[in-house]
Parts: structure tokens; C-alpha cells; sequence
């Protein structure tokens, strides 16, 4: 039997789809659709970054620069319109890491389904869940919640490394199997460490 709503995922920095495939299959198993887009932000094929099986982070900077929270959240608002508007689907929105700006941001009120019960409308999003996500206060992007608000030096995550352009260019991960799947078995950690890619500064607002 079919769940009465859908899944949708707004993954974190660095990641592809592939370490929530397990996530799925259990929703899967349970009768609940899910989808878990990849989003442009740690999309290699937009990083210009050569050869995607060995990857080279030192590249020149995009043309018109590196994919932003903005750019993902057009990729997930495309998905939601094709749900709910289209398919008049409810929706449940997952938001992980740094997929919790995303996902808070693509909440707007013509999607969410007690505005749209009031306008006649089936469908729109049920609710957000927040995996390890990251809640920024209105006004703040990603990075300006990590950095320090007296003009100190940015402070880099333990977990991430930066290249060639510094801040101004893309990071990548260190030690992904112990930071980010700490809680996997090691075979299964090493995985999905090998499916992260890498991401720049996050600064929309």
C-alpha cells in the first residue's frame, strides 16, 4: 500500500544522492516514495573540475562562478512544482546538513498544503524534517553562520579542506568516513566517504 505522501530529500555539502540510497530503500520497503535529487552545489559536472573520476579541485573558478544554495534550491522547487502543483501530492521535506537552508527556503507559502486546502488545492508540503541540518537565522547564508561576526579569521571546519582560491574557491572533504558516516560500519563508511565530492562557500541569504 502507497503512503499518503512522498519524500523529498535536500542533501548536504559535498554529497551526491548514493549515501541515501539505504534511506530510501527503507521508505521504499515501508510503501513511501522518496526523491533525492543531485544538487548543483557539489554537482561535479557544474564545478569545473576535469575529469570527473579524478577530479581536480585546484580548476579555474566556473564561468559566472560556483553553484550556490540558490541554484539548488531552483532544483528543488522544479521537483516540487512537478509534485504538487502537477501532481497534487503531499509532501514531506527532509533537510540534512547544510540541506536545511534549502529545505527551510523551499517552504514557501504557495507549496504549503494548508495554504493550498484554503484555495481549493490538494497537495503541498506536510511538514520538514531536519537531519543534522543546519537552521540559519533569516538574513544569514551557510557561511556567515559559521563565521565569527567580529572579523576574525573564517574559521575552517576540521572536516574540510580548501584549494587553490582558498575561500573564494571549493572545498573538499578530510577524513569523510569518520566525520560524516561515523555511525556506519567501516566498509560501509569508506563507501560513502568515496561518493563525496566537494563544494564552495555557501552564501546565499
Amino acid at each position: 500500500m502507497s503512503s499518503s505522501f512522498v519524500v523529498v530529500i535536500c542533501h548536504g555539502s559535498y554529497h551526491t544522492p548514493e549515501p541515501y540510497r539505504p534511506f530510501q530503500d527503507a521508505l521504499k520497503g515501508a510503501g513511501i516514495e522518496s526523491y533525492c535529487p543531485q544538487l548543483p552545489s557539489s554537482d561535479l559536472t557544474k564545478l569545473n573540475v576535469g575529469d570527473l573520476t579524478n577530479p581536480d579541485y585546484d580548476g579555474d573558478i566556473p564561468a559566472g562562478g560556483y553553484p550556490q544554495s540558490s541554484d539548488d534550491l531552483v532544483s528543488i522547487n522544479e521537483l516540487l512544482q512537478d509534485l504538487i502543483v502537477k501532481g497534487e501530492r503531499n509532501v514531506i521535506v527532509i533537510g540534512h546538513s547544510s540541506g536545511g537552508f534549502t529545505a527551510t527556503a523551499c517552504v514557501i507559502p504557495e507549496l504549503q498544503a494548508n495554504v493550498r486546502k484554503k484555495c481549493g488545492l490538494s497537495g503541498g508540503i506536510i511538514g520538514i524534517f531536519y537531519a543534522c541540518a543546519f537552521l540559519i537565522p533569516v538574513g544569514d547564508s551557510v557561511n556567515g553562520f559559521f563565521q565569527q561576526k567580529d572579523g576574525s579569521s573564517p574559521v575552517v571546519p576540521p572536516y574540510c579542506k580548501f584549494h587553490a582560491h582558498g575561500m573564494n574557491g571549493a572545498a573538499s572533504t578530510v577524513e569523510g568516513a569518520k566525520y560524516f558516516f561515523n555511525g556506519l560500519d567501516e566498509a560501509q563508511a569508506k563507501k560513502n566517504e568515496s561518493t563525496l565530492t566537494t563544494s564552495p562557500i555557501l552564501k546565499t541569504i
